[in-house]
């Protein structure tokens, strides 16, 4: 199914903004499981390490009934035999494999094949139970869409879709040329694990395509023309309520925004435009270390721009905020108040402070 899609965040809203964990992490050596275990997001595994890591943390998917609960299974200690079994299965030499750890695996030099066989992590998938095997650890990566699917990187770190129907699961290759993929939800039962796709761009392309996967990695929805005019880290936005909104403008110019409900995956409704804005943690979360490299994007939609005559703030977009539990436009709540604009620092590429505007005048609160 083919859509053209989009959605849209006062004071207090900017100020409390939460968001979930996007994904679990993927390892790329042993001392990393190492050092995860010892912060002790594993499980106990009877107080013995044996060279894994089950994450304490659970992940909900779609299953065939209902939403499951599955944890990431790391595993590292590969003897040198069977690492050469894995490099001749995708005729890679041990040569090249050593370049590849030295440059992109934090290995040493100074590491032999032996220390890379033995401190490369595959990854697999465990049920809730902590015992019940779902996938094999063995792979570089694994993304579960659902109780039946993943997507996952194999040794050759091309991903691949496995489904988990067969003793001895398939690599069958993605049929979509991506850019980048999103992970969201998945932290409670009732908002499973998303997984979005941007497509690489194609030529005269208006603007970004993304695809909605389904629990069996086709395409639940293909949203053509996602265009965002702010800086944030992605073009779409997901809130509390388990929708995602993405903001489309369309070959005659009109914006909108249309939002898939991630519980169905259907659409849940067409609603006006908005754009995403990253501003620093300290306008989102606490007043700490103030650092510059840290941002939270939110929603905004545009009511207006602010003419010349304004210094450096001409041209300015003008926005009001959106509520993040449900993508509803927040109300300002203050008479007078026609919406906030943005403030940015030259060395800064996120929102650093907001401007109340004002018709004539308003009277300002903060507690």
């Amino acid at each position: 199914m083919i859509l053209i899609l989009r959605n849209t965040a006062l004071i207090t809203l900017l100020l409390c903004i939460s968001t979930e964990a996007m994904a679990w992490r993927e390892y790329s050596r042993k001392q990393v499981v190492e050092n995860y275990y010892s912060r002790k997001i594993c499980l106990d595994n009877d107080g013995q390490f044996a060279n894994q890591c089950i994450s304490k943390e659970v992940k909900y998917f779609r299953g065939t009934d209902r939403n499951i609960g599955i944890r990431l299974w790391s595993k590292f200690g590969t003897s040198e035999s069977e690492f050469d079994r894995k490099l001749a299965e995708f005729n890679i030499t041990r040569e090249n494999y050593l370049k590849y750890a030295y440059q992109y695996e934090k290995f040493y030099e100074s590491d032999d094949f032996g220390d890379v066989a033995n401190g490369t992590v595959f990854q697999g998938l465990i049920a809730e139970d902590g015992k019940t095997v779902i996938l094999p650890a063995i792979y570089r990566s694994v993304l579960p869409l659902s109780d039946k699917a993943a997507i996952v990187t194999a040794f050759n770190q091309k991903k691949y879709l496995v489904m988990f129907n067969d003793d001895s699961p398939k690599l069958t290759e993605i049929p979509y040329s991506y850019t980048n993929w999103y992970m969201i939800y998945g932290g409670s039962n009732s908002k499973p694990v998303t997984v979005v796709f941007k497509l690489k761009a194609e030529e005269n392309q208006l603007g970004d395509t993304y695809v909605v996967l389904d629990k069996l990695g086709g395409a639940a929805f293909t949203i053509e023309n996602v265009t965002s005019n702010g800086n944030g880290t992605m073009a779409f936005h997901e809130y509390n309520n388990g929708t995602i909104a993405f903001p489309v403008k369309n070959a005659d110019g009109v914006t909108f925004s249309v939002t898939v409900d991630t519980q169905t995956l259907q659409t849940f409704g067409v609603g006006p435009a908005f754009d995403t804005l990253n501003i620093g943690y300290a306008l989102a979360d606490y007043w700490k270390d103030n650092n510059f490299n840290h941002g939270k994007d939110i929603s905004m939609q545009k009511v207006g721009t602010l003419g010349s005559g304004h210094g450096l703030m001409s041209g300015q977009t003008i926005y009001q905020p959106i509520s993040e539990e449900d993508g509803s436009l927040a109300p300002l709540n203050v008479d007078g108040l026609l919406g906030l604009a943005p403030i940015f620092l030259p060395e800064i590429e996120k929102v650093r402070g907001w401007i109340p505007l004002c018709q004539d005048s308003c009277r300002l609160s903060f507690s």
